[in-house]
């Protein structure tokens, strides 16, 4: 039986052209009839039951290092939120009555904002610390997990 050069497909006795690709197939392909392995995609082993749940450890461990890496950011960020009209109103950047009602009311704003961000991060880091730890001793390692 002949073989598709170019997809690997089976080509019927006497072809032309490929039914797949439609490639034209050649007088040398037509007349062989040494069989050639398929080309298609590789289909990885079959996983047994243990090692995909020990994968799927594996990711969620990957997951919740991600939460507490972005709790951990969010929570500096609504620090530096909070820190900042603080820092103007300290070094006196507002001259008039006015412009210190506004910064204060501003700085309100921003202490209240940011107090949320440091809060929700560092309770967004804490879950994923914690998910983290939950998964590795359950996978029954104490080690650094790497995919």
């Amino acid at each position: 039986m002949a073989y598709c050069a170019k997809c690997g497909n089976e080509l019927p006795e006497g072809a032309r052209f490929c039914p797949r690709c439609g490639s034209e197939v050649s007088e040398k392909e037509r007349v062989s009839k040494e069989a050639k392995e398929p080309v298609g995609p590789e289909v990885p082993p079959e996983l047994s039951s243990a090692d995909y749940e020990k994968l799927k450890l594996k990711v969620e461990v990957k997951n919740a290092s991600r939460k507490k890496k972005w709790g951990i950011t969010v929570a500096v960020l609504g620090f530096l939120v909070t820190l900042t009209p603080t820092v103007f109103l300290a070094m006196d950047y507002a001259k008039t009555v006015e412009q210190v009602i506004a910064l204060a009311d501003l700085a309100k704003l921003c202490i209240i904002l940011g107090g949320l961000m440091l809060i929700s991060g560092i309770a967004y880091s804490t879950y994923g610390s914690w998910k983290e730890k939950k998964i590795r001793k359950k996978l029954g390692q104490e080690m650094s997990i790497s995919l």
